[in-house]
């Protein structure tokens, strides 16, 4: 049954069941903390390496083409996409870290022998 409910809050919104009036009054902003930033920017990292020892799941964060074309169409869009790309790079950065790690220590593993 949570399958359903997560499938329906994904394709009619967590709100789905409210009325439209208190739907039309909480309008969502890209800035929010449960939008994902990068893929505002055209790239979540969440969506590499999928089904392979290195993938780290699906995203928590809300994924909308709406809040997406709002950010597109917004008039301090440079100083937002800056600080969302400064993230991603952070993370990234990490994740470049985390695997050049298991790249060495694997080599370490083969010079050494069984």
């Amino acid at each position: 049954m949570d399958h359903i409910r997560q499938e329906l809050d994904q394709l009619m919104g967590k709100d789905r069941n409210r009325p439209l009036y208190v739907r039309l009054a909480r309008r969502d902003h890209f800035d929010d903390s449960g939008i994902c930033k990068f893929n505002l920017i055209s790239f979540c990292p969440n969506d590499l390496f999928p089904n392979t020892k290195d993938d780290i799941g699906p995203c928590e964060k809300r994924h909308d083409d709406f809040l997406k074309d709002q950010f597109l169409n917004d008039e301090h869009r440079d100083s937002y996409e800056r600080k969302y790309q400064d993230e991603l790079i952070s993370l990234l950065t990490k994740m470049i870290a985390k695997v050049d790690y298991k790249i060495q220590k694997s080599l370490q593993r083969a010079e050494n022998g069984p």
